[in-house]
Formats: structure tokens, sequence, C-alpha cells
């Protein structure tokens, strides 16, 4: 960045009134050597990864509670015939940081007088560090050390800061770098060929040996044979062997949250692991409600938790994972929420508070720019920097409350989102059990229940939840089909998520939008082929395809009792 686009950005702050930050900071005059020197080494480590950080010197700022660290204006500055002296005496602190400073000095004008800026860009040497003999110094007595900048505060790093200095300037990824206790031999050649052939980077892979593939996938080291970290989490059958708890763990917890109800571990690949643990959480704990106005074709799907949007906060934790730390990743489904939880912080400078506030971050550093990129080409991210505002349109395109990432304190390292059920989809369903409890004149005075098998008993009649065929008057109803009908508004509550499961289904785009028609139509009533071919106006051989379509999707099931040909969705 050249100086006139720095004057223009200081000169942009004071006009603003820009509160102090990570990456700008007034001095009312350059003998405030300690504390210059201190922000000097503390932008230059750049801890947050900014690309720009100032000092603006000859900018007094105000103390008053109320506006505290903004500019005082007019600024108290300096006369033009004063600029060479300040510069020239800010310049003479270089020599106390090593290594040496890559800065960029000017100086403009504004409220009639001048003020130097400071500049410091991102770059890849350091970190850097005050010398000893900065404490000599009479006119500085600043420790030696390494200082960052946390918010306004410049101070020395922590033992935790040190060690991210240390990576953030060696570029230090724990999955680029090669594995002290595995080989060539640990990685499945299957499961190679299966992502080559499954990645948009796709490779004939018919006749490449094992070797040759993962060479040329850098996964390996040609001379020694030793493998990427990343090359054990993508093709390993069993990555957790060489690198502790890199798995998923799905626990369902009770409504106090105390207790727990299940757990269930996935190993294996992580890109298996995704998928493995997202049919599972669709399979046991993903429900939908449709609705539908009376004599309208047109209906509307509800989701307690959008698919999309519990996909897309999953695979941010599996991608962002630090795979150094000896935690899973853990999802915990609750009765009323979701919870992903992730045991490292996003790298700086996106924060737990951007994560809440923004929907895109594309310049984004990564923890594991290898798995970011597989996964890419698997489609199981479609851009950089974009699934927190896909999960974020999901949930309001399912009418949900947004999704929640919980602050924790600064030296806590925990990344957790709350998936909070959608409201609109318990309005509905407690509606639904409201009604079929009235119309089906249950007797609660004489209903025993339990939350594992169901067994009800009316007026000494014992039923369980598997069968649910309640006889009330001589009238049959199954709970499986639960159409019912209030205010001419029908609502079905689905045992099968139709269509999540159509959606994400590998047919073509347009048998996709034809069995999301069939649904439409006919997710309340039985239909045959007949019906396919007078709604759709279709032949006898494309409707007989369209069934067959919902039957190997298991979505739809032969209703028994009524001769052959009827059907019914699940």
């Amino acid at each position: 960045m050249n100086s006139d686009d720095i004057k223009k950005i200081a000169l942009q702050y004071l006009r603003e009134c820009k509160l102090e930050s990570d990456c700008i900071e007034y001095k009312k005059s350059h003998l405030q050597r300690d504390s210059i020197l201190k922000t000097m080494c503390a932008f230059s480590n750049n801890l947050m990864n900014r690309n720009l950080s100032m000092i603006l010197v000859g900018v007094e700022e105000h103390k008053e509670p109320e506006s505290k660290g903004t500019p005082i204006r007019p600024i108290l500055g300096y006369d033009e015939s004063q600029i060479e002296t300040v510069e020239n005496s800010l310049k003479s602190l270089i020599g106390f940081i090593k290594p040496k400073v890559n800065y960029t000095m000017t100086h403009a004008e504004i409220d009639g007088r001048f003020f130097v800026i400071f500049a410091f860009s991102n770059n890849n040497i350091g970190p850097y560090e005050v010398l000893e003999k900065a404490e000599k110094d009479k006119t500085i007595n600043l420790k030696r050390g390494r200082y960052v900048r946390i918010e306004r505060d410049s101070r020395l790093a922590s033992i935790k800061e040190e060690f991210e200095l240390l990576k953030k300037f060696s570029d230090y990824h724990f999955t680029e770098e090669y594995s002290n206790v595995a080989t060539i031999d640990d990685l499945d050649v299957d499961y190679i060929r299966e992502y080559l052939n499954a990645s948009t980077d796709r490779e004939n892979t018919k006749n490449l040996s094992k070797q040759d593939m993962a060479e040329h996938m850098g996964l390996v080291d040609v001379e020694t044979g030793m493998v990427k970290n990343f090359a054990l989490l993508m093709f390993s059958r069993s990555p957790e062997k060489f690198i502790p708890y890199s798995y998923v763990e799905l626990i369902h917890k009770s409504a106090s949250g105390e207790s727990v109800m299940s757990s269930k571990e996935f190993r294996g690949p992580i890109w298996k692991q995704l998928r493995n643990a997202m049919d599972e959480i669709n399979n046991a704990y993903l429900k939908s409600l449709t609705l539908r106005v009376k004599d309208d074709l047109k209906s509307e799907t509800i989701y307690n938790y959008p698919y999309s949007a519990v996909e897309e906060l999953l695979t941010n934790a599996i991608v962002h994972k630090n795979y150094e730390n000896p935690r899973s990743v853990q999802v915990y489904v609750y009765d009323d929420s979701i919870v992903i939880t992730n045991y490292n912080k996003p790298i700086p400078p996106i924060t737990i508070q951007d994560l809440n506030t923004k929907d895109s971050f594309p310049n984004r550093m990564y923890e594991n720019p290898s798995i970011r990129e597989m996964f890419r080409s698997l489609d199981l991210i479609e851009s950089f920097g974009s699934g927190v505002g896909k999960a974020k349109r999901a949930m309001v395109e399912n009418g949900s409350d947004g999704i929640h990432y919980q602050e924790y304190d600064e030296n806590i390292d925990i990344t957790s989102v709350m998936i909070p059920i959608s409201t609109k989809y318990l309005q509905y369903s407690y509606r639904a059990m409201d009604l079929a409890t009235k119309d089906q004149n249950l007797d609660f005075e004489g209903q025993k229940t339990t939350s594992k098998d169901q067994n009800l008993d009316f007026e000494g009649q014992k039923t369980t939840s598997k069968d649910q065929n309640l006889d009330f008057e001589g009238q049959k109803t199954t709970s499986k089909d639960q159409n019912l009908d209030f205010g001419g508004e029908r609502i079905k509550i689905n045992s099968v998520d139709a269509i999540g499961i159509i959606n994400r289904s590998t047919y073509s785009n347009s048998i996709r939008k034809t069995l999301t028609a069939i649904f439409d139509r006919f997710f309340n009533e039985e239909f045959s082929r007949a019906d396919i071919v007078s709604y759709l106006n279709a032949s006898k051989s494309a409707s007989t395809n369209y069934i067959s379509y919902l039957q190997n999707l298991n979505v739809v099931e032969q209703v028994k009792g009524k001769g052959k040909g009827k059907y019914r969705f699940r």
C-alpha cells in the first residue's frame, strides 16, 4: 500500500473519530517513546492478521469514559517545520526492535495542523521483539520481549500468544506436517481412488498405483515415504490411531442436559465422518411438518432443524478443527437445540463476534488449507468463507431463529454454535398434538406413558408407539398418517423427511423436481400409477419409473389390503 492510500485511510479515521482498536492508535506526542515502541512491536507482530495498522502521532485521545479512545478534534498536531524532527525521532526507535521493522512513514494535514503516520503492513517476517537495550535507555525504559496488540491494549505476549506468533511466522500447520509414525502403507488405496473419482479434480485412476496417486496429490515425501497428517485424516481407515480424537462424537442429552441418553462415534476418513454423522442426524433427529391449505395444491414444509444448516456448521467444525487438540468434534442434540462444539477458536482476524454478526469471510485464514481444498473438491464446500452465511440463510428460509456462537473468556479455546429448534415447527407440532388429542378423545386420566416405549393405556386398552393403531369408538387411526385438519389447514407429521431425501438424492434436477411435485400433490393421500399419469400428463412407463425412484429412496410404501398398485408417502 502506497503513502497516498495510507494518508487517505488515516484522514478518514480522524474525520470519523474512529475508536482506537487492534489496528489504530493515537499518540499525543513523539516523546511518548516507551508507549510508541511497545505499539510498534505489537503492530509488527500483528497477531490479529490485519492488512494495515497505524500509529497517528500528534493526535490526542479523549480520556472521558463516554468517548475514551477517540481522537480529539481539532488535533494538537505539529507545525510543518517540526515534522522532520518528529519523523527522525520515531525512526530512531526502529533500532530497539529485531528483526528490522517493515514500515511506511508519512505525514498529513487536518484542522490546519500536521500529524505523522507510522504504518505497518502484514508480512511474513518475525516474530518481533523489543531488545534489552530498550530497558537501559532512559528515554524509553521498556521491558524487553515480544509485544502483541489485543483490542486497544499493547502488552507482552502470554506463553500461548508466543506460541501463536511462532506458528504464524513459520507458517506452521499441523496437518501439513509429516507424520513421525505413519507411512504410505497406512493410506487406503480404495479411499484415494474413491476421492479422486468423486472430486471435481477427477483423475482416471484405473492404471495408477497408490504411490503414483499419493505423489500426484502431495500426500507423501517421495524420498522418505513419510505421509502428511492431512493424508492420514483423509485416507486412513483409522486416522485416530495416528492423530488422537480425530473423530466426530454425536451425543443425545436429556432435556435438562445433565444426563446422556445415547452417544455414538463416527470414525474413519473425516469426509466419511461428515457424511455418516449427517445420515445419523438426519434419520434420528431431523423432522418435518408439511402444511397445506385445504383444496390448495401448494404446500409448505417446515423442519425442526434445516439439514443444510446443520451440515454446513458440522463441515466447518471438521475443516477448522485443530487436530493437535486432544478433543473430538462434538455434536450435542437436546430437545430444543443442536450444539456443535470444536475445541479451538477461529484464526484472527475472525472473532466469535464476527461469526455472529457477519455472513461471509472471503479473506479468512485456515487451520487446515489442504483439507479445506479437498472438501471443496468433493463439493462439501461451495466457496471459501461462505459456510456460516449459507447456514444462516437456511435458518431464515425455514422460518427459524438465528444460529448463535457462544462467547467465552479469551483464554478458552472453544468454538460452539447453537442451532435452535424452529419455533414455527414447535407451534404447529403442538397444535397438531392438541388437535389429535381432541379429535381422538384421548383419556389422559387413564393414560400411562414412558418416553422410551410410549405404552399408552386408554381405559384398560394397551397399545405401543410401534403400532400406534388406536381404536376410538370403533374408528381406527394410525399416528403414521396424522393428517390433521384445523381451520382449513392440514398438517402432516412426516415420519420420513421425504423432501429432504429427494433433494439430496443423486437423481437429475428435473427428476427431483418431478418427485417433489408428486409429493406436494399426494403427500396426504394414497395414489397409483394412474393418478400420476393423470396429474403429470405423463406416460405409463414414465409414471412407473417415478414410483420406482420414490421406492429406491424409501420415501413411499405400498398400501396393503387395497389391491396392487396403491402407494403412500411414509
